[in-house]
């Protein structure tokens, strides 16, 4: 019995040095953050907010590789109640700037870079702190959903909004502040820290196994994003 345990003290102590030596041969941050909007629909001011978490790594360059980090994003898109089945969504992708996707808003709204960075930039994004109002032109993409039961439903959202079919809608005010990540490497798994936001699918029940596009065509539509939505662009 002795001998058990020290083996499995010993296989414990050789993961841990070798999660300790990955994580010095190729470094990553990992941030969470809040993303609040608030909504005027005929007058009656409204709220949603969600937690999104956004993991920084080195790549391992191989194999002809060419960037210098990889980056990902886990969490659900932003959601507005409007009403019965009716709901505003900022989603998980990128809108009019061409850095305002989830992964990649952090750096600009919070002045560390406003072009392609390297794992040099890894401290000053982990050091984030405090909340910044986002710009509009810096918002992800945003659809109205009027019916959540049906994706082909969706309409173009552009903010500040107010005009059809979203006359009723005007964008008051959209806030990021950065919340706990935890501590490392426990937050990786999800156990510290304050919880990425999930439950989207029970508002959406058609995302469930959903493949192809929102507009039900069979190739994207470059003119009407709308009607390109996918699945990744609800929930990661």
């Amino acid at each position: 019995m002795a001998g058990m345990k020290r083996f499995g003290m010993g296989v414990g102590l050789m993961l841990m040095a070798a999660l300790l030596f990955f994580a010095m041969a190729y470094p990553s941050v990992l941030i969470r953050y809040r993303l609040t909007l608030e909504v005027e629909q005929n007058g009656q001011l409204r709220t949603g907010s969600g937690v999104i978490q956004v993991i920084y790594r080195k790549n391992i360059q191989i194999l002809g590789a060419s960037a210098q980090i990889l980056m990902e994003a886990r969490g659900d898109a932003i959601s507005v109640d409007l009403g019965p089945g009716d709901t505003l969504f900022a989603l998980l992708t990128k809108g009019r700037h061409p850095r305002s996707a989830p992964e990649d808003l952090l750096p600009v709204l919070f002045g560390v870079t406003e072009v392609g960075f390297g794992p040099e930039v890894f401290g000053r994004i982990g050091a984030l702190e405090g909340e910044r109002e986002v710009p509009l032109d810096l918002l992800p993409l945003m659809v109205r959903l009027p019916n959540t039961n049906d994706p082909k439903s969706a309409a173009l959202f552009m903010p500040p909004g107010g005009q059809p079919p979203n006359q009723d809608l005007i964008l008051r005010r959209a806030v990021i502040d950065i919340v706990s990540s935890g501590v490392w490497p426990l937050s990786l798994m999800g156990i510290t820290g304050s919880p990425v936001t999930r439950g989207i699918h029970k508002k959406l029940p058609w995302l469930e196994g959903f493949k192809g596009y929102s507009g039900g065509q069979l190739h994207p539509i470059w003119s009407q994003p709308e009607k390109n939505l996918t699945g990744i662009d609800f929930s990661q």
